[in-house]
């Protein structure tokens, strides 16, 4: 695989876009699992 150049400013814009998509992903599968979980609760 060949190096590409590329600037440290894009190569930060990159890795910054990548981070909040990450987080953003763990954000919706702690929601979607909060859910659930109160979905399923017994009523008491």
């Amino acid at each position: 695989m060949d190096d590409i150049p590329i600037t440290r400013e894009a190569f930060t814009q990159l890795l910054t876009n990548f981070i909040a998509e990450t987080a953003i992903r763990e954000i919706q599968t702690a929601e979607k699992a909060a859910n659930i979980r109160e979905q399923t609760k017994k009523p008491v």
